[in-house]
């Protein structure tokens, strides 16, 4: 059974910390290096799986009965 108490203390804890982990995440990403993703070149993992599945759309367009 859970007594009644003057403060909230379980409203305190969620503010502090919801405060702690936010003001921690800008911290992390205003650390990282600012040539990250402004690159513009166009290598990488992400840009590999984009051709990946558009050549994939492209046969099921090409031959739409062939998977099934």
């Amino acid at each position: 059974m859970c007594l009644p108490t003057a403060l909230p203390i379980g409203e305190y804890a969620a503010v502090t910390l919801l405060l702690f982990f936010g003001l921690k995440s800008i911290k992390d990403a205003w650390d990282l290096p600012s040539d990250v993703g402004k690159k513009g070149d166009n290598s990488g993992p992400e840009l590999d799986e984009l051709a990946e599945a558009e050549e994939l759309v492209k046969e099921k367009v090409r031959n739409p009965m062939h998977g099934q």
